[in-house]
């Protein structure tokens, strides 16, 4: 009996200690899949409609894209999203490409975009370690958009986050913290265009400038990176393995008490 009670002992702290180890297993490389589409924008005016196409659903709503303004007479401008992508991306490592915006700017003399909502879903999938489930992140980034005058010296157009806060995310998988950043996707936009605009100077704006009479593609990425966090209390499962050693301990404990006695 004694032996026996050792064994029981044992092995209830062996899957103690098993489980705390393989609850902190690190995610080192996903495979993802990222998809995007503008769910909402507003024009400069009542009359221009916009042209939408390549209809797609992100996250259970309906979003395009492509979206052009203007018209035959007085000129086209566009922006055109990827079919979406997938690939592998490391913790701790590389860039991941998520997405390509391509901007068609030409002149354009009638109305023209505002402002606009691009929604975007990243499925991520652990692959080292391997785990089964999915995890799906989804967000909505917002933006203005600024029609410059098409002479004179600062004539790109302009692309401005206005919640640049969602390029950056932490996330929970297996009971580990990660941060998934798309940050490095966007630049500061120059005080003469900040000035230009009528903005406050003050402020750092995040976002793009793309040249008149050009396509100008603008490729975005993102990184995961590991988040150390604090030793967390045990799992109710884990507080049941625990409660059973110190059961098993206490029941051999009171065992050998008895057995000294009679000897």
């Amino acid at each position: 009996m004694h032996t026996r009670i050792v064994t029981i002992t044992g092995i209830l702290v062996f899957n103690l200690l098993f489980a705390a180890v393989a609850s902190a297993a690190v995610v080192t490389s996903w495979g993802y899949t990222y998809n995007a589409g503008f769910t909402d924008w507003k024009m400069s005016d009542r009359w221009t409609r916009p042209s939408k196409w390549g209809k797609t659903w992100i996250d259970g709503e309906k979003a395009y894209k492509n979206l052009y303004w203007g018209d035959n007479w007085n000129g086209w401008s566009g922006i055109s999203l990827d079919s979406g992508t997938s690939g592998i991306v490391h913790t701790n490592g590389d860039a991941a490409h998520a997405m390509s915006m391509t901007h068609s700017n030409s002149p354009t003399y009638g109305g023209s975009l505002v402002s606009g909502t691009v929604k975007a879903m990243l499925e991520l999938r652990a692959l080292d370690p391997y785990h089964g489930s999915e995890i799906a992140l989804s967000t909505a980034l917002e933006f203005a958009f600024y029609e410059t005058p098409n002479n004179g010296l600062l004539t790109d157009d302009v692309f401005i986050l206005t919640n640049p806060g969602v390029t950056t995310e932490g996330f929970e998988y297996g009971g580990e913290w990660y941060t998934l950043d798309f940050g490095s996707s966007y630049g500061v936009i120059p005080e003469s265009y900040i000035e230009a605009l009528g903005l406050d100077t003050s402020i750092t704006y995040y976002g793009w400038l793309t040249p008149e009479n050009a396509d100008t593609t603008v490729d975005t990425s993102f990184t995961i990176t590991h988040r150390p966090q604090p030793t967390p209390a045990p799992e109710p499962a884990t507080l049941g393995l625990m409660g059973l050693g110190l059961v098993a301990l206490g029941v051999y404990s009171r065992m050998k008490r008895n057995v000294a006695k009679r000897s």
